[in-house]
C-alpha cells in the first residue's frame, strides 16, 4: 500500500514539475480520481515538496525550487 501511494505521488510530481497544474489537470494527467489527488497533494504540500498558488479563482500547483 505504501508503494502505491508513493507512486501516485511521483507521478504528481513528476506533472506538477512540468508546469503548474490545478487539482482537475493533475488528476486528468496522471488518470486518478480528483479526490485521490487531493490527498496526495495535501501531503505533498505538507512535506514542502510544492506549493498551492492561487491566480484569480483558479488554484494551481507548483514545485518549489
Amino acid at each position: 500500500m505504501k508503494r502505491k501511494f508513493q507512486d501516485i505521488r511521483n507521478k504528481i510530481f513528476v506533472a506538477v514539475s512540468k508546469k503548474p497544474l490545478s487539482k482537475m489537470e493533475i488528476a486528468k494527467t496522471i488518470k486518478a480520481d480528483y479526490r485521490t489527488v487531493d490527498k496526495h497533494l495535501i501531503w505533498l504540500i505538507g512535506t514542502q515538496k510544492i506549493k498551492k498558488i492561487i491566480k484569480g479563482n483558479k488554484v494551481v500547483y507548483k514545485i518549489i525550487q
